[in-house]
């Protein structure tokens, strides 16, 4: 049945990820071969009727998002259903999944609504049951990633169910209990929340939380972000190894305590599904809970056990799918199915092939290097260390860590203050101790290899020689030879992937700001042109304050490293504004910077003094108007700031770069009047492309600069919904009237400009606009 049920896991995948029409050959060709190989007429039987289910299901599925409930912009006078573990309030701000009802129209939606008074966010924050609430609002989009490499928001609710915002305008303070078996199910599991949630906060805590309950709320942002670059993320989001665990466990028990095997089973099957509803049914930890009932309800009647676990594992994802298809777009569902199955197919391929080497040695080595391009898709590195820390996490959250969790969960359940007490203080020295060894690891950069997001014929050429290899141990025909020419072949793309081959430049979208990337032939090849930020507008009121995420890791950083970049040869800040700096720390903290360019007089700023104390092998180059260098098969020319730099508007550097026979003026937040003075002193002045000044604000790129020069495309960076109205129409007539092509990231996204000797191609993410412009 493997066969069968790849085939329709594989048709899914593309209707789900609409992939193109001749990729079905794949799951058509899987499906022949299952015929020929399958002897048991019920099997193929069984085979046919899953394909049948499957394809009702897809079929359902592209109804459903095709033809949703509400459409956007729909103004919506209905009913929410609100439960208190899918909200999240943040100061003023209240967000989370919940299903709209209007009419006999029903939907899960995201929404968000900005409250009216501290109170009525005390109601949200003491929530602790299932209510149904009046609701005014409107219909909004969910966008894809606006930026490769970063969130995608789209695919990530489509995953969950959800197929619109709702842009809450109106709230009814009543709120109406939901009664039935899920809210009273939801009800106590927000109970058992707030008991762990109000205990002294320790790490003890907030592993409990994340590893055993699910929840992620109260764990330190700092070392989740070491986990990540340390390779270990999966161990904590989606292994779903604490319910192995358990069920050991439990087996064990039962049966020192005389309990029959047919009782133990029932008694697992029971424990198993309550704990299901304990953690909020999530991905991992329903396909582990899957699999322990598949694996104990199939034991009486399967005698050949020797695929069981691979076995339970397809099934769950079959049924996953029958649920909704759409699932396959989670991360944490390829994550946790993906290493699963390569964790399964390793343990079972090494005790047949490779019986001398020690499992628990060999399954991290080929589970990194199997699971390297599905990793880099995300992470976008692969740290060496991740192999030994793997298998160490394995044995210390086995012996160590699960027990003294568990325990601990059970005291605060119990109410043993001294218990509790006991244990808190044995955590926080065991896991502090763990943090202080990630923290050390984390500082070792040689063992940090950034990647990026592979093309898919290098992912197709890595499996291949992995197969290779694969095949050729199991047929007992691997030399050393051989070996010393597959390893070769493996780093040789493995070195390929990283490098950049041609010259693009990427405007990348950080909302109300700028930041361009410059990309070169070779590795690490990069100049960055301002780094993006976020301006801090204040709220008058505490209560109201949101806390935010450094911009710099959720948008820039990612955008980088998903280019494959490790380094930045130059980083050029046009001047001192928190939407044009803002990101720099922490874009230092994450890639070497080699070259910092700024207009000579800004190094004053305290922010370049601290970088010049922080990173003192970083070097500085101060550029005033006439200095020229080149870089790559570019040159630069600066025409602006004349006289000593304060780092204000008007001190923004103005910059000419030639990249192959195209020319783009750089010009930062600078006015007309900037502008007019440039143009006076070179009436010569020409380019074809221009990043529009301030944003597209109506006192930048002015009728002086465009009567001298008709660039052939302009592109903008700005905030969708932005205060300021940027761009502003003035500045888009101007555009217009001389006939550029215009792109906007506040509508197209990242864009991206691709240079060749022959043409200049132009992309939009959100919008995959294309334009080619013979050079």
């Amino acid at each position: 049945m493997s066969y069968w049920i790849l085939a329709v896991l594989v048709a899914s995948s593309i209707v789900v990820f609409e992939g193109a029409v001749a990729w079905w050959i794949v799951p058509l060709c899987i499906i022949v071969v299952a015929w020929k190989r399958g002897q048991e007429n019920w099997k193929r039987v069984l085979g046919i009727v899953l394909c049948v289910a499957i394809g009702m299901r897809l079929f359902l599925y592209i109804r459903e998002v095709t033809h949703p409930s509400f459409m956007v912009d729909d103004a919506i006078h209905g009913q929410l259903v609100l439960n208190p573990n899918q909200l999240k309030v943040n100061g003023d701000l209240v967000t989370g999944t919940a299903t709209l009802e209007a009419g006999t129209k029903h939907e899960k939606v995201f929404f968000y609504y900005v409250v009216e008074s501290e109170s009525e966010q005390q109601a949200f924050l003491q929530l602790h049951e299932v209510v149904r609430v009046s609701v005014e609002g409107a219909i909004e989009e969910i966008e894809h990633a606006r930026n490769k490499g970063n969130f995608d928001a789209k695919n990530y609710y489509l995953s969950l169910g959800v197929l619109h915002a709702l842009k809450v305008e109106r709230m009814n303070s009543s709120m109406k209990p939901v009664s039935g078996f899920w809210s009273f199910v939801e009800h106590l599991r927000s109970q058992l929340l707030q008991v762990v949630r109000t205990q002294k906060d320790s790490r003890i805590k907030q592993y409990t939380g994340a590893l055993l309950l699910a929840d992620r709320s109260g764990f330190s942002e700092e070392e989740w972000e070491q986990y990540k670059q340390l390779g270990l993320l999966h161990l904590l989001a989606i292994s779903g190894l604490h319910i192995s665990l358990m069920v050991a466990c439990i087996e064990r028990l039962c049966w020192r305590s005389g309990i029959t095997r047919e009782k133990t089973r029932g008694l697992l099957v029971l424990f198993v599904v309550l704990y299901g509803f304990v953690i909020g049914w999530n991905i991992s930890g329903t396909r582990a809970i899957g699999m322990v009932l598949l694996g104990v309800l199939s034991k009486p009647f399967i005698k050949k056990r020797g695929s069981m676990q691979m076995d339970c594992l397809l099934w769950m994802a079959i049924a996953s799918i029958l649920v909704w298809p759409g699932i396959l777009l989670n991360v944490a569902f390829q994550l946790s199915y993906g290493l699963t199955v390569i964790i399964i197919f390793l343990s079972k391929w090494q005790r047949a092939v490779l019986p001398r080497i020690r499992a628990n040695l060999w399954v991290p080595i080929g589970m990194s290097l199997i699971a390297l391009p599905l990793l880099c898709q995300y992470f976008f590195y692969w740290n060496a260390l991740s192999i030994l820390l793997t298998a160490l996490f394995s044995v210390l959250f086995e012996m160590l860590l699960f027990p003294l969790l568990t325990a601990y969960l059970v005291a605060v359940l119990l109410g043993l203050s001294s218990l509790i007490d006991l244990l808190t203080t044995f955590g926080e020295f065991i896991l502090s101790g763990v943090s202080r060894v990630l923290t050390f690891c984390q500082q070792l950069s040689f063992t940090k290899f950034t990647l990026g997001i592979w093309d898919k014929w290098e992912v197709i050429l890595f499996l291949t020689i992995l197969i290779v290899v694969g095949i050729l141990f199991e047929q007992r025909k691997m030399t050393i030879r051989k070996g010393i020419v597959c390893i070769i072949a493996l780093l040789a793309l493995l070195i390929e992937v990283p490098y950049h081959w041609g010259t693009e430049l990427v405007m990348v979208d950080v909302g109300q700001g700028d930041s361009i990337l410059l990309l070169a032939p070779g590795w690490n090849q990069a100049t960055l042109i301002d780094t993006g930020g976020l301006s801090d507008f204040k709220q008058k009121e505490a209560w109201r304050h949101r806390k935010k995420k450094d911009q710099g890791i959720t948008t820039v950083v990612p955008a980088l490293q998903a280019e494959g970049l490790s380094e930045l040869s130059q980083v050029m800040l046009s001047h001192g504004d928190e939407d044009h700096v803002g990101n720099l720390k922490t874009i230092a903290k994450h890639l070497t910077i080699r070259q910092l360019i700024i207009g000579k007089g800004m190094e004053k700023i305290p922010l370049m003094q601290e970088m010049k104390k922080r990173y003192p092998k970083t070097q500085w180059r101060l550029v005033l108007a006439g200095d020229e260098w080149k870089w790559n098969e570019t040159t630069w020319k600066v025409l602006w700031p004349k006289d000593l730099s304060h780092a204000e508007n008007e001190d923004s550097i103005l910059a000419l770069v030639t990249v192959m026979k195209q020319t783009i003026l750089l010009t930062g937040d600078a006015s007309e009047k900037v502008e007019e003075a440039v143009v006076r002193a070179h009436p010569n002045l020409q380019f074809s492309i221009l990043k529009v000044g301030h944003h597209g604000s109506r006192t930048s790129s002015g009728e002086a600069l465009l009567k001298l020069v008709q660039p052939r495309v302009a592109f903008i960076s700005c905030g969708k919904h932005n205060h300021y109205g940027h761009p502003s129409p003035e500045t888009l007539a101007r555009l217009k009237a001389t006939g550029a092509i215009i792109f906007r990231t506040d509508q197209d996204g990242q864009i991206r400009l691709q240079f060749t000797r022959e043409k200049l191609e132009v992309t939009t993410r959100l919008t995959k606009r294309k334009k080619e412009l013979k050079q």
